[in-house]
């Protein structure tokens, strides 16, 4: 006697296989489809300031040097996250070495108070 046996394919059907492929796509689109982040630059002065003109100041500071700590000294932002964490960030950047805004800003407050700030010449750039 012989048994007719009914064998089911291995491979999925056609709307399973549509139903894979589909979900993979999406997926993969889904990770391509996210902005890239912007870098957002900052400034400790404002792009008007004359920080290096001469004016009639009546009184006059001399400043040997401006010395950073070496976790201030990267390209990025700085910030505290807790009381012993740093973050350095990496979309936030400083459009200009952090020891020079400084000193910009600085000569700048201290114009509008009166007072030049003098640098030695070994110093200046």
């Amino acid at each position: 006697m012989i048994q007719q046996f009914k064998v089911f394919p291995s491979q999925p059907t056609g709307k399973a296989l549509f139903i894979g492929v589909f979900a993979l796509f999406t997926c993969v689109l889904s990770a391509c489809s996210s902005a890239p982040r912007s870098l957002t630059y900052y400034l400790l002065h404002t792009t008007g300031d004359s920080a290096y003109t001469v004016n009639k100041a009546s009184t006059a500071v001399v400043i040997d040097k401006i010395t950073l700590p070496d976790y201030l000294k990267h390209r990025g932002l700085v910030y505290q996250t807790s009381d012993t964490n740093l973050h350095i960030s990496t979309s936030h950047l400083w459009a200009e070495p952090v020891d020079e805004g400084l000193t910009k800003a600085l000569t700048s407050a201290l114009a509008s108070k009166q007072v030049s700030l003098l640098r030695p010449r070994s110093l200046r750039k």
